[in-house]
This record gives C-alpha cells, sequence and structure tokens, in this order.
C-alpha cells in the first residue's frame, strides 16, 4: 500500500510511477525498469509517496541527471 500526502491509502500503480518518469525524459522500457525495481522494494510493506519518490530518484541518479532535475521539480 501507498501512503498518499493527505494520508489516504491505494494500492501502487506502477503505471503512475511509469508514466512521472517518461514525463521526466527517460524512454518508456527505462522507466519500466526503474517502476519494476521500486515495486519489488515495496512489496512487503506500506511505504508514503515520499519514499517512493526518494527511491526513484536514487535510480535516476545512475540513468541521467537531467531526467533526475525534471522529475525532482514536479514535487518542488
Amino acid at each position: 500500500m501507498i501512503i498518499k500526502r493527505d494520508g489516504t491509502e491505494q494500492p501502487f500503480d506502477s503505471h503512475k510511477l511509469i508514466s512521472s518518469i517518461t514525463k521526466a525524459g527517460l524512454d518508456e522500457e527505462t522507466a519500466t525498469e526503474i517502476a519494476e525495481g521500486v515495486e519489488f522494494d515495496i512489496r512487503s510493506e506500506e511505504h508514503s509517496t515520499d519514499d517512493i519518490r526518494l527511491m526513484v530518484e536514487e535510480d535516476l541518479r545512475y540513468y541521467r541527471a537531467d531526467a533526475l532535475r525534471r522529475y525532482g521539480s514536479r514535487f518542488s
């Protein structure tokens, strides 16, 4: 389960995460790899959207710094 900023809970949706990552400039294949990694990491616990963002940002550092800046700016 994902805990949203307003405190509500919802199931993890990899499609939303893939969409967000591709909007930051990565191709869909890479975005899917990142989303699958995040989904694997969070499978047994609840995590906040901020936890998810930090996981994605860590992966984006590896792929492309410019995409990391665009992704991070969406949450500022």
